[in-house]
């Protein structure tokens, strides 16, 4: 899906004009940025793409994930459980 934005939006703005395609409301989902083979969550609603994120250019990828976005003072981990006494492979 391709969708054309002027850099001088604000993220909410960006995150308003995916609501009609991605079916949910902007508080529903998560815009994350690909740089270096890696995600990056955009956050900073009030802030523009450009100021807050000068290395989005043209044809810059963004991903769409559906979750809620972390308040201040949160954060994501991921979280492995060792079962030692375990000997069936799980993944």
């Amino acid at each position: 899906l391709e969708v054309q934005v002027d850099r001088r939006i604000t993220l909410a703005q960006l995150k308003e004009k995916l609501v009609p395609l991605i079916g949910v409301p902007s508080t529903g989902f998560i815009v994350y940025q690909i740089r270096y083979n890696k995600e990056y969550e955009l956050d900073g609603l009030d802030e523009t793409l450009a100021y807050m994120y000068m290395h989005i250019k043209s044809r810059s990828k963004l991903i769409v994930k559906l979750g809620r976005a972390l308040e201040r003072g949160e954060h994501r981990i991921k979280l492995y459980l060792l079962q030692v006494n375990n000997t069936e492979d799980s993944e």
